[in-house]
């Protein structure tokens, strides 16, 4: 299946980017998207100028990293992995190409962030940031370090509720225009977007009570968690709750945190569940299945024109390997043909 959904990563864009020996006269400072995205594309076109080599090469190294931090710092690691690709595994590799590379060097940083190894923590964090903007939140959590070395109680949760609240309004994207000018564009866009359905929102609401709840037992008992996975899971927290209220969080800085919750989810029913773990599995495996499913679908006929944007995943047919040369225009067609096939169906409704 081809599934080329994140803006740069498609053939299309990836044939504008020159071969390594021309990145020295490649406009790195006008270019659209972070330079490290454009050099790992050119490296990779330079060794085959197929678009599935940089995809091959993606795959390895981003799930490298997560193999690599599930096998450091989970003792069920298969339960995690399974978690892993039932939930993000597309998500990853085939959608966010770009934020997935920097939310990699993200967990390699905070590897660093509990023991404020600062110097280790910022190489990364930059490095993350070369890839794609936004990776800004790994240069803001040091700052709500005390939320982190903090205990989850419910006046907290309800503070952040409110903050949520507040910065929903103009006020935040203000302060992002006047701070933070390069990320001004990008945060606009994503506060106008609404939920396209009520799957998303009840998603959200459901992950912000499980993921407190699971990070407070954690936090109460004595367990052999590694304090960077709870660290880290405190700030999908974080990210989740204030994205109730502003759509960014909880779908893009919410990424970088998103693994050590799926770590204490599979840690969480192997040590509560038992026998009944198998059961937990399908249903938090259906659970997933039928919110992607319900979030993902073209509700653009339920959405008012005013309402700036909603979320849902272009989906037409026939679905093709990424190994099979499609040109733009090809893929444009097909895309049509789904459209117009839409339409005839609603004439007929």
């Amino acid at each position: 299946m081809g599934w080329q959904a994140d803006r740069g990563c498609s053939t299309v864009q990836v044939e504008k980017i020159p071969f390594l020996e021309g990145l020295s006269k490649f406009d790195f400072l006008h270019a659209k998207y972070a330079p490290m995205w454009y050099i790992t594309n050119s490296f990779c076109k330079t060794i085959n100028f197929n678009f599935y080599s940089f995809q091959i090469f993606h795959a390895i190294l981003v799930n490298g990293v997560i193999f690599y931090i599930v096998s450091k710092y989970c003792q069920y690691r298969f339960t995690v992995i399974f978690f892993y690709v039932v939930a993000t595994l597309l998500y990853f590799n085939c959608e966010i190409l770009r934020e997935s590379l920097s939310l990699s060097c993200g967990l390699l940083a905070m590897n660093h962030y509990k023991e404020k190894r600062w110097l280790q923590y910022f190489s990364w964090s930059l490095f993350a940031l070369s890839f794609h903007k936004s990776g800004i939140v790994l240069l803001v959590i040091p700052f709500v370090y005390r939320y982190s070395a903090s205990t989850i109680n419910y006046k907290q949760l309800l503070i952040l509720l409110i903050v949520g609240f507040i910065f929903s309004s103009f006020l935040l994207k203000h302060i992002v225009g006047s701070f933070l000018p390069f990320f001004s564009d990008s945060f606009e866009e994503y506060s106008q977007m609404k939920r396209a359905t009520i799957f998303g929102s009840i998603r959200s609401c459901l992950i912000v009570l499980l993921v407190a709840y699971i990070v407070k037992q954690y936090e109460t008992a004595n367990s052999n968690m590694s304090a960077t996975v709870i660290v880290g899971a405190k700030f999908y927290l974080l990210t989740q709750t204030l994205g109730l209220f502003l759509p960014i969080f909880s779908t893009r800085f919410a990424n970088y945190f998103q693994i050590y919750y799926l770590i204490l989810l599979g840690d969480f029913i192997w040590n509560h569940y038992g026998a009944k773990k198998i059961l937990i599995f399908a249903l938090y495996a259906n659970f997933i299945f039928g919110v992607v499913k319900n979030q993902a679908r073209d509700v653009s006929d339920w959405v008012s024109s005013t309402s700036h944007g909603y979320y849902f995943y272009q989906r037409y047919y026939p679905y093709y390997s990424i190994f099979d040369d499609i040109s733009y225009d090809e893929l444009n067609h097909r895309k049509n043909i789904y459209y117009q096939e839409r339409l005839n169906r609603l004439k007929h409704e």
